[in-house]
């Protein structure tokens, strides 16, 4: 996972909790700011809201884990495959008998050669 995703999550993630733990606390102290006529009544969606956001949280980070884990996987099985696909190849090129790499002359290697001209 690349470094900056990973700081993201956990911005998110002690955003998230932060949030939740203080709906609680507010829901525990109706009455700490004197907005709890105010506040108290909504505070409920807000920490349903908070709780949703860690749950989505915790289950991307494990989407994530989870496609890598897959993705390792899958290149190390193409890995193989291509490996035995050189190893196939490798075998039926020695299989073969070898041509020679120099053409083969017909006796008249002057007539091949390029003019010098002075």
């Amino acid at each position: 996972m690349k470094k900056l995703r990973l700081i993201i999550y956990i911005l998110f993630f002690t955003f998230n909790i932060s949030l939740f733990l203080f709906t609680v606390y507010i829901e525990t102290f109706d009455n700490i700011f004197e907005l709890g006529k105010l506040i108290l009544p909504n505070i409920s969606y807000m920490k349903y809201g908070a709780l949703i956001g860690v749950i989505l949280v915790v289950v991307d980070f494990i989407v994530d884990k989870a496609e890598k884990s897959l993705l390792t996987r899958e290149i190390e099985k193409t890995r193989n495959e291509l490996n035995a696909v050189k190893a196939q190849l490798f075998d039926s090129q020695k299989a073969t008998p070898s041509t020679p790499a120099t053409p083969a002359t017909d006796g008249n290697e002057a007539a091949n050669e390029p003019v010098k001209e002075d």
